[in-house]
Parts: structure tokens; C-alpha cells; sequence
């Protein structure tokens, strides 16, 4: 370790960090009934490390003087608070790799656009807000003296003045290498300033990183969900495609973003439909929250939201029990005494029916239960795609079949969109079957799906979810349906 290149007082690194945590305090921190808080920003758990550093050389400077074993602490352990040392060791644990003055740019950022210091116009373009000029001094003066920890040990190293395995990891003098983009033109913010600031207010969002987050305990966790089909994937339900497909693309072109409602038995597609239509716009990120924050306030979560301009943000409320659901949030920020930010939109996904005073304030779909003429209009749109212009009405008999065989046989655990299009992609694959299938269409007896196996399953579902009540609807549909009257 070789550090001693220049000589440092007490004083200049005392005034030096004075300064330092000053500025951290004025960018992430705010008072919370009479407390001081820190913001609540993505870096958070690094600024607390970086400030407890701070921190933690500052009292051992002050008690410099009075505590002269101290100038032994690079080498030695003092007592058994941890230290400046062991809380650097520490941070570069959490570093990740990363650069104290670009973690610090990325943590600046974060504030000064929660607290609409800077803002994001649609364009990626930034602009000072009224208070833009003062945040960016701070900002500038922290991110641009982070050599002082560094000035410290090695201040450290030459008042000890012994020699040995010192406690400071080596690599953990790289962590203050690197310069940031926060560099005012003396002191003022100009135009030239915002732009230079631009590529780097770009690469310190979070929401660049991904396309999918989670939001637990107020934090937007990077997610990744696999096989994910494509929004032009789907087969047979044209009205709910219709309806997701216009929707999605309205709130991604900035027409509108009223809430999408859906609503359907289970594996007919509510989930999927809604991932795969908000990831088919480039410009849409889903925050995917818990069920039941739905019922806690949702004015922190938007108005974070609200304050990244250059994004569009899909909420998708999965898997919620409208019945037993407290809306009173939901309806206070949809058409309620606030208003839903014009880059968010809120979608909730169900099992049942909707409250009519949820519905009035949203879009509804409502996919139609799977039927045999369902799974034969999804059947029909793949072989299609497969290159049947004209598509034989007995070879979707055949496939339609076939499929409801395995299901007999055990093979899949419930009749839906959901097992269907998995024997689908099993179909595909498997050219053989494909052409054994072909040949059976062009018999003489060509078997069809039973409408009885289907009716069975879904009376079975629809009794588990909705009681029996349900299934005298169902039953009068059906019969309405035997006598054309429907």
C-alpha cells in the first residue's frame, strides 16, 4: 500500500468532510414529523454506507488529538465500533464493481429528479427546476471530491508511521478512481451543462436497466420473466386481442391511460395478455407491485413515477379478489380528488367480476369462457400461421381432438388457452404427428372434440371459484344455445 504522496492537516480534512456530508445531507435526506430521513431513492443502501464513512472519519479526526493511538487505526483495531477501515472494506463489498463517483452521480440523479431539481422532458432532455442550481452545487461538490477518504488514509499512513499488513483492502483504494458528470461551469447550471448532463442522467436510470420491475416493501426490484409469448402469438379471441391491442398501443402513442380491467376464469390468458401486450411497445417498463398494495396508498409509487417524464409505466395489479378488495386508493387516484400521471397506467387482473363502481372508472375485457368452438377458433389461427391459407375444417377437428384426448389421458390438468397452446408447440415440432393428423382429416369418419368434455370442466372450475349459483347460468346458457335462441 503506498499512499504517502502528500501531506494533509487535521483542519483541511476535517473542513473537507464538514463539506462533504453537508451536501449529502442537503441531497438525501428530508424531515418526516419533526425526524430527519433519508430519501427514498434506488441507491439508498449505498448513500447510508457512503455517509456512515463519511461520518465515521469525521469523529475520528475530531477526536484525533485527545486519542493518539488513533493514528494507528490503518493498522490497528482501535476499539470494537467499526471504523472508517471496516466500513470501506464494507463498502466495497457493496460496490459491486462500481466507481465511488459514478454510484454517487447515479444517487444524485436519483434525488435531484425525485425532487424535481432536474427534470426529464419527453424528448431524454433535462431542464434545472426552481431550485436546480443550488441541488447541483451540492451535487457537484460531493461527486467531485470523492479522493478525500482516499486523502485520509493516506493522511492516516503517515502518522502512524509504521509498517506491516495494513486493515484497508487493497482494491478498496480503486473504488475512488473515475470522474463524474456532474461538473458545473463555475458553479452555474447552463444549457451546455444540461446537455453534458444528459448521457449521464440516462445511464444513472434505474429504469434503463430493465423492462420489468417488482415493487415490494417501496422498492423497484429488476425482474426477469421467461418465455414470455410475443403479443402476436396469441390464437383464436379476437375481441380481447382487439381490445389489448388497441389499448396498449393508445397508451404507449400518450392518447389515453385509463385503467384496463380483465377479468376471466383462470388460464385463459389474463396474465400473459397483459405482460406480452405492455413489453410488445419499446417505450412501456411494468411495475408489477403486490395484489394487495392495491389496497395501500399508491401516491408515493405514482408520484415516483410521475417524476420520470421520458418514461411510460404499465402498474399491473395481478390476481385481485374485487370482492374483498378495499378500492378506496384506487378510486381516490382514478377519477377520484387526484389525478393518474399521464405516463402511468394501471391495469388489474381477476378471477371475478369487478365492483360496477370500479368498472365505471376503467376499460373492461372479459375473455368468454373456453368452449370446443374456442379452442377451435385458437387451433384454426395457428394453422394458419403454420401457412394454411385455407384452413381444412377437419383437420382442426382432428387437432381439437387430439387435444382433448390428452387431456383425458391426464396429460394436461385443465382444458384453456394455457395447456392448448402447449400442445400447439408440441405440435409443431413434432412434423410426424403433423402428417398422421393431415391423413386422419381426409378419412371418412373424422373425429371431433366433445362439447360435453369441455362443458364438464368448466361447470367443475366455475363451482370451485363461484359457488354454485354460477352453474345455473351456465346451465341456462347451454340450454339457450341447444335451442338457437341465443
Amino acid at each position: 500500500m503506498t499512499l504517502k504522496q502528500k501531506k494533509f492537516s487535521v483542519q483541511e480534512l476535517t473542513g473537507r468532510l464538514n463539506s462533504l456530508i453537508a451536501s449529502l445531507n442537503v441531497l438525501f435526506t428530508e424531515v418526516n414529523n419533526g425526524d430527519k430521513v433519508y430519501m427514498d431513492i434506488f441507491r439508498l443502501s449505498f448513500i447510508k454506507s457512503y455517509d456512515s464513512c463519511l461520518r465515521a472519519a469525521l469523529n475520528e479526526l475530531i477526536d484525533f488529538e485527545s486519542s493518539p493511538y488513533s493514528k494507528k487505526r490503518l493498522y490497528s483495531v482501535i476499539d470494537r465500533q467499526a471504523d472508517s477501515i471496516d466500513l470501506v472494506n464494507q463498502l466495497l463489498r457493496e460496490s459491486g464493481g462500481g466507481k465511488i463517483p459514478h454510484l454517487l452521480e447515479a444517487a444524485a440523479f436519483d434525488a435531484l429528479i425525485g425532487r424535481q431539481a432536474v427534470k426529464i422532458n419527453r424528448d431524454g432532455s433535462l431542464k434545472a427546476g426552481d431550485d436546480g442550481e443550488f441541488m447541483l452545487q451540492h451535487a457537484d461538490r460531493l461527486c467531485n471530491d470523492t479522493a478525500l477518504l482516499k486523502d485520509y488514509f493516506s493522511f492516516l499512513e503517515t502518522e502512524a508511521d509504521m509498517e506491516g499488513l495494513p486493515r484497508l483492502h487493497p482494491e478498496a483504494l480503486k473504488l475512488f478512481s473515475g470522474k463524474s458528470a456532474i461538473k458545473l461551469d463555475d458553479g452555474k447550471v447552463t444549457e451546455s451543462t444540461l446537455k453534458s448532463l444528459r448521457v449521464g442522467a440516462a445511464a444513472a436510470d434505474p429504469f434503463h436497466c430493465a423492462r420489468v420491475f417488482r415493487y415490494s416493501d417501496e422498492k423497484f426490484i429488476p425482474a426477469r420473466l421467461d418465455n414470455i409469448r410475443a403479443a402476436g402469438k396469441f390464437y383464436g379471441y379476437e375481441g380481447p386481442r382487439r381490445i389489448f391491442n388497441e389499448h396498449f398501443k393508445d397508451f404507449a402513442e400518450g392518447r389515453s391511460n385509463v385503467p384496463l380491467l380483465i377479468s376471466s376464469l383462470p388460464g385463459l390468458g389474463k396474465t400473459h395478455y397483459a405482460i406480452a401486450y405492455t413489453l410488445a411497445h419499446e417505450n412501456l417498463t411494468l411495475v408489477l407491485p403486490e395484489p394487495e398494495d392495491i389496497e395501500k396508498p399508491l401516491e408515493r409509487l405514482l408520484t415516483r413515477l410521475e417524476a420520470r417524464h421520458d418514461h411510460r409505466f404499465v402498474i399491473f395489479f395481478d390476481d385481485i379478489d374485487p370482492a374483498n378488495t378495499n378500492w378506496y386508493y384506487f378510486r381516490t387516484n382514478i377519477g377520484g380528488s387526484l389525478q393518474l400521471p399521464e405516463n402511468v397506467c394501471l391495469i388489474a387482473a381477476s378471477n371475478h367480476y369487478f365492483p360496477p363502481n370500479i368498472v365505471s372508472r376503467g376499460r373492461m375485457v372479459t375473455f368468454p369462457r373456453f368452449d370446443e368452438l374456442r379452442c377451435m377458433d385458437m387451433i384454426e389461427d395457428f394453422l394458419k400461421e403454420l401457412g394454411m391459407r385455407h384452413c381444412p375444417k377437419n383437420l382442426v377437428y382432428v387437432v381439437a381432438e387430439d387435444y382433448c384426448e390428452q387431456y383425458g389421458q391426464k396429460k394436461f390438468g385443465e382444458l384453456s388457452p394455457r395447456t392448448l397452446i402447449r400442445y400447439l408447440d408440441g405440435f409443431k415440432k413434432d412434423l410426424k404427428k403433423r402428417r398422421r393428423m393431415l391423413e386422419i382429416s381426409r378419412g371418412e369418419m373424422v373425429p371431433k372434440p366433445d362439447p360435453q368434455l369441455f362443458y364438464e370442466f368448466n361447470v367443475k372450475l366455475m363451482r370451485s371459484i363461484y359457488g354454485e349459483g354460477a352453474i345455473d347460468a351456465l346451465r341456462e346458457e347451454r340450454l339457450k344455445n341447444e335451442l338457437g335462441t341465443i
